[in-house]
């Protein structure tokens, strides 16, 4: 079986490791993660952070997106151009500040 060379991304393993990590686990979990990293040809510590690296990118992509139907997109872009109506609450405050920085 061949080894990988895990990647923390090409902008982040060009940068220089100077944050720490620390963690602590059960003696199960770090045996199937050692077990992993040997599998992978590579140590633990760049098994552990490249693993972390991938979720966090994919967690944050998650959260970046907004996923949805062909009907709900069409009724989103619908409500776009709808005709915004006034808020009162919203209308005052503009009077407020028009009062407040711009001397009228």
């Amino acid at each position: 079986m061949g080894t990988a060379k895990l990647d923390e991304g090409s902008v982040a393993h060009k940068e220089v490791k100077s944050a720490r990590l620390t963690i602590r686990t059960t003696s199960t979990t770090n045996d199937v993660i050692d077990r992993a990293a040997r599998l992978q040809g590579v140590d633990k510590s760049a098994f552990v952070v490249s693993a972390a690296y991938d979720r966090a990118r994919e967690v944050i992509s998650d959260h970046e997106q907004t996923v949805m139907s062909e009907k709900g997109y069409a009724q989103f872009l619908a409500m776009l151009d709808r005709p915004a109506e006034p808020i009162p609450a919203l209308v005052e405050a503009m009077k407020r500040y028009g009062r407040q920085f711009n001397g009228e």
